[in-house]
């Protein structure tokens, strides 16, 4: 769209204009003709006096200068301008070189710090390594120092156990002489025997002498209401009933020992033992009975732990030898007695699992430890690489 520009001024002044107008036809939205616009008749053609002058002028200016009027003064500007640009180029060089040598300055800085960072990281690793390899010599040391005195003690056991033998050898050595011929004669027989119980017999023979050292043990299995075995020692009497069964002993053959038991007066205290199984109504590997009034320990699966044969014994010692505290004829304090042996009985177990447990954590430390230096040995050669 375009706005006659003379309709504007005419509205505005239409008693200043009298002369013969005429018509200029301009773009509406250009700012310039909004400006134009606004001036008065007379303004307008001020303006356009004014650009036709500096028209006028330019183009003489630019005739001027195509016909080489200004060459020295452009020359001049050319020569200032090319002067400037050199003057920046050489500025821009000088830039670059310093940047190159804070580039350089800064690497080496940075190496230095670098290697610096290096040299106190690895002193720091190799003294604290170092310490730690001290700390784990001295706790080997001192569980060396620790096996070496317990080691020690069970020699200074062992020792004074095998004096305690060589004194009772040498005091018995008549009747051990007679056993090894019974043990001999028994070793033949198992030899010629291929029954399961007499196998069984043998074994549990074995283990009396092993373990009753002190006592008297006799086959009296041919004799009929006495057992497998009798214990004697000083004047207490035992019977040893001993089966040797793939399932559990029945009750009958309880009630055959119990029997047994009852009938025969010479007989102290009785212990009856499955060798390979358990036992009807006993729960418990060891249990404790009285049968008018004589202690009796019922023993299952006495090969997996033959050791608790010796336990029975030496309990049943231990009441016939304080009986005068308890009176073993009545229920109330058979109760209490087997209360207490079923306390003994677990403290033992509790401490044999405790034993082995011990033996166990020993030789796992041991083991730890040994990887411990291994891996200190590896650790001391990694620190001390040269870099």
């Amino acid at each position: 769209m375009y706005l006659n520009i003379n309709y504007l001024p005419l509205l505005m002044n239409l008693v200043e204009e009298d002369e013969e107008q005429k018509d200029f036809w301009f773009p509406k939205q250009d700012k310039r003709v909004k400006n134009f616009a606004s001036l008065t008749t007379k303004e307008q053609l001020d303006v356009i006096e004014i650009g036709f002058i500096m028209r006028d002028i330019g183009l003489n200016e630019a005739k001027r200068i195509i016909n080489g009027e200004k060459r020295a003064e452009m020359n001049s500007v050319k020569d200032h301008y090319e002067k400037l640009l050199g003057e920046k180029v050489e500025r821009i060089q000088e830039l670059k070189d310093n940047n190159n040598k804070l580039k350089r300055d800064k690497n080496y800085e940075i190496q230095e710090k670098t290697q610096e960072i290096r040299n106190q990281t690895e002193n720091k690793y190799k003294t604290m390594y170092e310490r730690e390899i001290d700390t784990l010599r001295n706790d080997i040391k001192i569980l060396k120092d620790d096996d070496r005195k317990q080691r020690e003690e069970k020699l200074d056991l062992i020792n004074k156990h095998n004096k305690k033998v060589m004194e009772q050898s040498e005091k018995y050595s008549d009747r051990i002489a007679e056993l090894l011929q019974e043990s001999f004669q028994q070793s033949l027989m198992n030899e010629n025997s291929s029954k399961k119980g007499d196998e069984g017999e043998n074994w549990l023979y074995n283990e009396c002498h092993r373990q009753f050292k002190s006592a008297c043990v006799e086959h009296v299995g041919k004799q009929g209401h006495m057992g497998d075995f009798t214990i004697k020692e000083d004047n207490t009497m035992g019977m040893l009933e001993s089966k040797i069964y793939s399932r559990n002993v029945k009750q009958s053959e309880v009630d055959k020992f119990e029997k047994d038991m009852r009938e025969n007066d010479s007989f102290d205290y009785g212990i009856f033992c499955s060798l390979t199984s358990g036992i009807v109504n006993k729960k418990e590997n060891v249990t404790l009975e009285f049968v008018l009034g004589k202690p009796v320990i019922y023993l299952t699966n006495l090969k997996d732990n033959p050791n608790l044969l010796y336990v029975a014994r030496l309990n049943c010692l231990f009441i016939l030898k304080n009986k005068d505290d308890y009176n073993i004829a009545k229920e109330e304090d058979q109760s209490k007695l087997q209360e207490i042996f079923k306390k003994r009985t677990k403290r033992f177990n509790k401490r044999k699992k405790n034993i082995e447990k011990r033996e166990k954590q020993i030789k796992e430390d041991k083991k730890l430890l040994e990887e411990d230096m291994n891996e200190a040995l590896v650790i001391k050669e990694l620190i001390n690489v040269i870099y």
